[in-house]
Order: C-alpha cells, then sequence, then structure tokens
C-alpha cells in the first residue's frame, strides 16, 4: 500500500510503476522488479504492460480505475470491436499482456512506436512544486503529440531505457525554444480529445465509410457517380498535414500500403476490421472540426447520406418531396432555434444545417468568429474571382478549411471555380502537347503517347476533338506492319 493517495494527476502507469522500483530498497532493478511484479522480465514501460494486478494492490486502487485513469487503453477503445476490446480488457486485468498489440490493431498496421518519453518542461516545474516530483504524463506520451496542450510549448524527448526506469528531469527542467505551428497543436488537440473521450463510444468500420462519404462530398471530394477522388483526396491530406507530416509515424502513415492501396484510399475501401487510430485522426482532423464535430456526424451519417443520395437522384422524386427537408430545416431556423437543437430534431449534422441556412440566406446567431459579414463579403469575392483558396486563407489569417467552408456556401460559385480549373488545365496540356510537335516535328502518334503519356491520356480523355486535330497523321494502316517489321526481302529461287 506504498503509494496509496499519491498516484498523481494523468500519471502515466510506466511513471507510477517507475517511482515504485525506484525507492524500493534492492540492489539490483532485476530484484527490485522480482519483488514487485514476481518477474525480472516485466517491461514497463510498454502500452499495455502486464503488471496492472500487482500494481493494483501496492497502490490499493481497483485495476479498472488504473487503466481508466492512467492507461493508454481509452485511446483505443473508440476504434476496436467492442467483443475484442472486452477480451483484451479482461485479459489485462489478469495480468496477460500478451498479444494485445495485435488485438488493438497495433502491430498489424505497422507503425512502430516511440523510442522517446516525452515530458513538459512547465508541467514538470509545476508537479515538482504542488507533489514534490516531476512525473510522466500519460497525454504526453499520445502518438505524434509534440506539444503540451495546456501550456502550448514543446514537449522535450528522453530516450526509453526498457530495464532501467527513469523519471523526467527533477530540476533543470529546460525549455523548448522551438516555435509551434497549428498542425502541431490541431494534432495534439484531437488525439487529446480521443483519449480522453467520454462517454466512450464505439465506431464501426462500415458505419466510419458513410461519414466519411458525407463529409467528402461537402467537400467536393466525391465524383458525379458518387465514388471518392481518390487521388485528389490523397494529396489533400498530405497538403493538410504539412506541417506534421515529416514526423516519423505521421510520414509511415501517409505513406503506408495495403495490397495495391495507398492511404487513405484503403480506409475507406475496407468496410470491416479496424486501423490504427493515428490513420483515423488524420482523416478526422482533416475532415471535421473537432471529435465532437466527428461524433455528431457519425450519429447522423446514415440518415444524411440517404439524404444526399435522394438529391443526387432528385429527377426521379416528386418537387415537393425533394425539399421537405430543407424548407423544414429554415422555418425552424427562422422560429430562432440553434444550429444543434435543429441539428438534432432533423438528425443530421450542424455543418449541414448551417450550409443549408446560409444557402437559403437564413441569418444565424453565431458566437463571435474569426471572420466577420463584412470580411466573409470579401472572400466571396475573391473565391469568385478564382483565387486560391490557399491564398485567400494566408491574406485573411485563417485556415484553409474555414475559406472551403465559406466556397461551400456558394454551389454556383464551386461550379464556376471548377469549370475554371479545367480550362488552366485544358490551357496546360495543349501548350505541353504542342511545344513537343514544334520540337519534333516528325514523330509518330505512338511516340507522342509513349513520351508524354500523361498529357496524351489527359487531353484523349477531356479534349478529345482538339486533340485528335494537332495529333500528327495517323499512319495508313497497309503500312504499320510494314513500319513495325519491316519489308521482307525478296528471295530469288534460281539462285
Amino acid at each position: 500500500m506504498w503509494l496509496n493517495e499519491m498516484i498523481y494527476p494523468d500519471e502515466s502507469l510506466y511513471s507510477i510503476s517507475s517511482r515504485l522500483v525506484l525507492i524500493q530498497p534492492s540492489p539490483t532493478f532485476a530484484s527490485a522488479y522480482e519483488y514487485l511484479w514476481g518477474n525480472r522480465n516485466v517491461q514497463l514501460d510498454a502500452v499495455f504492460p502486464s503488471n496492472l494486478p500487482q500494481l493494483s494492490q501496492l497502490t490499493n486502487k481497483p485495476v479498472y480505475y488504473l487503466i481508466e485513469h492512467h492507461s493508454m487503453v481509452n485511446y483505443y477503445r473508440a476504434f476496436s470491436e467492442p467483443d475484442k476490446f472486452s477480451n483484451a480488457l479482461s485479459r489485462l486485468i489478469k495480468g496477460d499482456a500478451k498479444h494485445m498489440s495485435a488485438m488493438f490493431s497495433i502491430v498489424a498496421n505497422c507503425l512502430a512506436e516511440s523510442k522517446t518519453l516525452k515530458y513538459c518542461p512547465v508541467c514538470s516545474a509545476g508537479d515538482a512544486s504542488e507533489f514534490g516530483i516531476a512525473y510522466w504524463h500519460r497525454s504526453h506520451q499520445l502518438p505524434a503529440v509534440e506539444i503540451c496542450i495546456k501550456h502550448h510549448v514543446k514537449l522535450i524527448d528522453v530516450p526509453r531505457s526498457r530495464k532501467v526506469p527513469i523519471l523526467p528531469p527533477q530540476s533543470g527542467y529546460g525549455l523548448a525554444d522551438e516555435d509551434i505551428n497549428a498542425d502541431e497543436h490541431w494534432w495534439c488537440k484531437i488525439s487529446t480529445d480521443l483519449l480522453f473521450n467520454k462517454p466512450a463510444i464505439y465506431i464501426e468500420q462500415n458505419k466510419f465509410i458513410k461519414c466519411l462519404m458525407v463529409r467528402l462530398y461537402y467537400k467536393g471530394f466525391i465524383t458525379s457517380s458518387f465514388h471518392i477522388r481518390q487521388h485528389e483526396w490523397g494529396f489533400a491530406i498530405q497538403r493538410y498535414w504539412e506541417g506534421i507530416k515529416e514526423q516519423p509515424l505521421i510520414h509511415q502513415a501517409i505513406n503506408s500500403v495495403s495490397g495495391a492501396n495507398y492511404f487513405p484510399q484503403y480506409v475507406s475501401y475496407r468496410k470491416t476490421g479496424h486501423f490504427h487510430p493515428v490513420k483515423y485522426l488524420l482523416i478526422i482532423g482533416h475532415l471535421f472540426e473537432g471529435f465532437e464535430d466527428f461524433v455528431d456526424s457519425y450519429n447522423s451519417c446514415e440518415e444524411e447520406l440517404i439524404f444526399i443520395l435522394s438529391r443526387r437522384y432528385c429527377k426521379r422524386l416528386p418537387r415537393n418531396e425533394i425539399h421537405t427537408n430543407e424548407s423544414q430545416v429554415v422555418e425552424k431556423l427562422n422560429e430562432g432555434n440553434s444550429l444543434r437543437a435543429v441539428a438534432k430534431i432533423f438528425h443530421r449534422s450542424v455543418l449541414f444545417i448551417k450550409k443549408t441556412a446560409e444557402i437559403h440566406g437564413v441569418s444565424i446567431n453565431r458566437r463571435e468568429q474569426v471572420l466577420f459579414a463584412k470580411e466573409r463579403h470579401q472572400v466571396m469575392l475573391r473565391l469568385s474571382a478564382y483565387e486560391s483558396t490557399e491564398k485567400i486563407a494566408k491574406a485573411f489569417g485563417v485556415s484553409q478549411t474555414a475559406i472551403e467552408h465559406i466556397l461551400s456556401s456558394a454551389p454556383d460559385v464551386v461550379l464556376k471555380r471548377k469549370e475554371q480549373r479545367f480550362i488552366i488545365k485544358r490551357d496546360i496540356e495543349r501548350n505541353l502537347l504542342i511545344k513537343f510537335l514544334v520540337n519534333n516535328p516528325n514523330c509518330l502518334r505512338n511516340t507522342v503517347r509513349k513520351t508524354i503519356t500523361s498529357t496524351y491520356l489527359w487531353l484523349f480523355k477531356n479534349d478529345k476533338k482538339w486533340f485528335y486535330l494537332n495529333l500528327p497523321d495517323a499512319v495508313p494502316r497497309s503500312e504499320r506492319r510494314n513500319n513495325r517489321i519491316g519489308k521482307m526481302p525478296k528471295i530469288d529461287l534460281d539462285e
């Protein structure tokens, strides 16, 4: 009962175990391990340690309490199947930590664990002042998290040691003076929200894909045949996480491959099983305004997907049936109901209600935003002038997502910008073909195809009439065989 009432807020299991070993008067760490855990080979820094029963007895805290408040288990709960999670939890409670990584989809997704422990110098100074000791916080050990969400400073790395238990420096904590970018802060925010997510929910993979389809539809990543623009979406995720994509774990996740498919393509294809939470958070952070926004959208995604599909096939539906939901939404908003209240009434996401209001010109009582009405008007003018969302976001000092939200409320502008992008792309590809033909006046069509393949295929698919008018003349069919294998020499049979 040595550490009763001495377990500190957000302290990791490794930190608690290390303090127990360090205060144990044993000649070696191995003998201390043997005395405390009954096994000198216990790996204290494991994500799922096997010493929970002994730790519960020594701290006089129930195993469930230690798991809930001091372990990383909750980080994996949402993206684990309930039966599999319950089985893993039962085994952990008994001290059986074998194959835990596989059960929580860590090994299967091939994402390596961090080789360091992390601490916040400000937290450590505060802990030492309040509790008399600096300890490891579990929220600082979240995968790929590099900053302290509380103090907005960089975390400091300390190399792990499997056999030798360590604590953060107890004095001279240091202070990381590196600048923190927005991506680091956003990643830390959604990772922490997942760890402390309450009430805990289970994210079913098939329903997660439906939730993705809804949000990707609003973001413009869905084709007219209702398929995901995988290539564009993949590049968009890489651009979105530009500030942290070189972080080893993030880089490994973004560039991961499953079979013949790349991330995030394979996540949207697989309807069963689960992936590492890092992969889900990369998608959630890109498409949603926070973990709470994701949960709201997830809970209402099936009804909203049906509504979107009905709009897609609106020619087959009576006119009054198509717009019934939208007219009812507008009516409720005009009555003075909040966005969230209307979203609950119709079982749709807040984002859907907000966009419906903006499209129909309904004024909304919002909390103070970064962009006010005058600025939103200026943004819309620049969007109508075909200026990039990235450039506008930098000009107004807001995120690119905020500009895209304004853009999505004006479908006619979205269509015009799409047409303009097509014209720009078409002119670029035409110029590439013309330049190649000027430099190679006697080339064949097959030479064009093999040399500038991407231009050839794009023009063939999107600008066929102009393409055939400007290609070199086709070789007559009667001459194609001779050109390919050469003329057969004449043989004089009299010789």
